[in-house]
């Protein structure tokens, strides 16, 4: 199956998904999960992480910053780092 966009997306809904064989369910499902993953990579991007200059970083992503940071600690087997004041709940 080819790189899905938008048009593709919005055509799949519960209907879609019954209607399919096993074997395009697993190759859709496959399909989605390379989007999740290079839209997280996207989330992930600073100007520390990609060519984009500094005045592009959105300040109020910092919950984000942490939550990829977190991400990435759990995928390298190590602890979570822990939660900085500024983000914990009052």
């Amino acid at each position: 199956m080819a790189r899905l966009n938008k048009r593709d997306l919005e055509q799949m809904g519960e209907d879609y998904f019954h209607h399919l064989e096993y074997g395009m369910l697993v190759e859709v499902a496959e399909n989605l999960h390379e989007l999740a993953v290079e839209q997280l990579e996207k989330l992930e991007e600073t100007s520390k992480t990609s060519s984009r200059p500094p005045s592009s970083d959105n300040p109020y992503l910092k919950p984000w910053t942490f939550l990829a940071e977190v991400i990435r600690q759990r995928r390298k087997g190590l602890p979570a780092p822990s939660i900085p004041l500024s983000l914990q709940a009052a």
